[in-house]
């Protein structure tokens, strides 16, 4: 059975056991919160995917489930020889210890990395790519 949201006050919600919760499909505020950082982040994913593939810019994608090493970035692609690892977070979404152990690390072995809050933030960086692209292709 369910109840609808909003109904069980938090106060009462933190005496539930997680079980019952769960049953119920009562969530607690940060879990709440938690669910609508996961919708923005997929969302934002879904843009930014959209976008390398307009401007041909083959990328890689590894959901959780096939990730083999903790904190692989969202984004993986390489543009003129230049691979680049981004985080994408929500607006108030956090990177975890291994995904800022792993960013360093990459940027140690020469990527170029970055976090990404939202599209345009993305747009721009990307952006900016395309722009000292050209600028390099004109020079050949």
């Amino acid at each position: 059975m369910r109840i609808p949201a909003g109904l069980v006050p938090p106060r009462v919600a933190r005496l539930m056991t997680p079980e019952d919760r769960k049953d119920l499909g009562v969530l607690l505020p940060a879990e709440v919160e938690a669910k609508q950082c996961a919708r923005e982040e997929k969302e934002l994913q879904r843009l930014c995917e959209h976008e390398l593939g307009r401007r041909g810019i083959w990328h890689l994608h590894l959901h959780n489930a096939k990730r083999n090493k903790i904190g692989v970035p969202d984004l993986i692609f390489a543009v003129d020889g230049t691979p680049f690892g981004v985080e994408l977070k929500a607006a108030d979404g956090r990177l975890t210890e291994g995904q800022r152990v792993t960013l360093g690390d990459m940027r140690r072995n020469g990527w170029t990395t970055a976090v990404v809050r939202s599209f345009e933030e993305f747009a721009t960086l990307v952006g900016s790519l395309d722009a000292s692209l050209s600028t390099e292709r004109e020079r050949a």
